[in-house]
């Protein structure tokens, strides 16, 4: 749908009240570019399917190098760093949006908190017994 210049453009009026080109614009189907919905989930995926690969790796570790395990199980402090670390770069993801808008700032902000937690699930997996988590 395009715009005339005199067309409000807001989807509230001033008084609050829902304006009828935006109520119009709503019921327009072709207001979404399905290509462009498309595009968006699969970067989202992608994302998403990132971060459980990174994830799973590093959980493997442990288990596959027994000095690994013995390493991370005599270092808590290293675990615990990193959960903080994490908590402290989610808070910026979503607090900060001049962090989180910027493209090549997000996606290394996303690895450093996709890392830090993937340590933690992977000190967690180390310190449980083999038996009782399955990758």
């Amino acid at each position: 749908m395009l715009y005339n210049d005199n067309q409000e453009r807001r989807p509230f009026k001033a008084d609050g009240e829902l304006s009828s080109n935006y109520s119009r614009l709503q019921d327009n189907e072709d207001y979404y570019d399905k290509g462009d919905r498309i595009g968006l989930i699969r970067k989202i995926y992608g994302i998403m399917s990132t971060q459980l690969l990174i994830t799973a790796l590093m959980t493997m570790i442990p288990y596959l190098n027994e000095g690994v395990r013995l390493t991370m199980l005599k270092n808590p402090g290293i675990a615990m760093m990193a959960a903080i670390g994490g908590l402290i770069l989610s808070c910026f993801l979503f607090c900060v949006q001049s962090l989180s808008r910027k493209v090549p700032t997000n996606y290394i902000l996303m690895f450093a908190f996709t890392v830090c937690e993937a340590y933690t699930v992977s000190f967690i997996a180390a310190a449980v017994g083999d038996g009782l988590i399955v990758i």
